[in-house]
Formats: structure tokens, sequence, C-alpha cells
């Protein structure tokens, strides 16, 4: 078996670890290609609401969800961060087309 000096250890870590930042910086830029040009992109500019006083019952609320990328948005299921005080009453079943919007309804208990 080889022996290897010190500096030929750093000098081989040193590659090894720019070949690794290099293939992972290609990649991450493959992924954010892929996801900018091929995948929907589902923007809410709300991600929480406040009820505030409950001056009624069940009180809702409802969540504009856009599709800002290229290709369609199917949501299948939704699922509310409190699922023992807040219930989903509507959510948008059919496709959301690029740059169209959808509402996600959701319920105070």
């Amino acid at each position: 078996m080889k022996k290897y000096n010190v500096a030929q250890i750093v000098v081989i870590l040193a590659f090894l670890f720019f070949a690794f930042v290099v293939c992972r910086s290609v990649l991450r830029l493959g992924d954010m290609v892929s996801f900018v040009i091929w995948k929907p992109q589902i923007v809410c500019e709300e991600s929480s609401y406040n009820f505030g006083s409950i001056t009624k019952t069940k009180p809702t609320h409802e969540f504009v969800i856009l599709n800002k990328g290229n290709r369609g948005l199917l949501i299948q299921n939704v699922v509310a961060g409190c699922g023992s005080c807040v219930e989903v009453v509507d959510f948008p079943k059919e496709t959301i087309v690029p740059n169209s919007s959808g509402i996600i309804k959701l319920a105070l208990l």
C-alpha cells in the first residue's frame, strides 16, 4: 500500500472538496432550472390568519392561492396546522392553471 505525505493528503482532500462543491452546485442549478421551467409554484400572501374576538359561530376565512409556475397546480389535500380547532371547508379540486388562483376556505370550530 502506498503511503502519502501530509501535503499529498491535503491536495487530495482539497480536490475532493472542490469536486463536491462543483457537483452540488451543478445539481442545485439543475433543480432550480427545473423548478422554474417545469413545475407549478404555489404562492399565498397569507400564511396565517388571526380570527380575533369570535362574535359568530363557526367563522371562516378564505386563503387565496396563486399558481405562479408554468404548469398546472393540483392540490390533492389540505391539512390545517391545528386540526383540533380548524377544519378545511373547501379547496380547489380542479387544476389551477398557471397565473390563476384558487381559494382554500377554513372554518374555526
